[in-house]
């Protein structure tokens, strides 16, 4: 909650949406949620016309590398969540420290399987925060 408030948010596989709308309600200024799933991602303007947050909540269609890969915003806080049977969470990693996509001091917030251990993070992002459950891991970071 401390981290979110008048941030501008990237929910980088949003599937539900469900991190950058809580985000959003929580008090971040915007939110970017990008999703390649087309029907997933009508659902999720569905949902952001059902709430009137038009202003707050963008919602792009398009796989999360080519989305980092294409735009220059920068972000406050990212939310990466890929699916745990891709190797792209490595690669959204190294892309969005390529290309400057991140806020000095942003977070970005992480999940991922347990079982996997992380090949690559950018040497500038410190871990603040750290849990697990079950199998899944979950790590809040901030660029230095």
């Amino acid at each position: 909650m401390p981290y979110i408030d008048d941030r501008s948010c990237l929910d980088l596989y949003a599937g539900s949406g469900a991190l950058g709308f809580e985000a959003v309600s929580r008090g971040a200024a915007k939110a970017v949620l990008v999703e390649k799933n087309p029907r997933a991602a009508k659902a999720l303007r569905q949902n952001q016309q059902l709430i009137d947050a038009q202003h707050q909540i963008g919602v792009t269609t398009c796989a999360a590398l080519q989305y980092l890969s294409t735009t220059s915003a920068r972000f406050d806080l990212v939310f990466l969540d890929p699916p745990f049977a891709t190797d792209e969470l490595e690669k959204a990693c190294y892309l969005l420290q390529k290309h400057g996509l991140i806020a000095p001091d942003g977070l970005i917030y992480l999940e991922h399987a347990t079982d996997r251990d992380l090949v690559y993070l950018p040497e500038n992002w410190c871990e603040l925060k750290s849990a697990q459950r079950g199998g899944v891991r979950y790590t809040l970071y901030q660029m230095n």
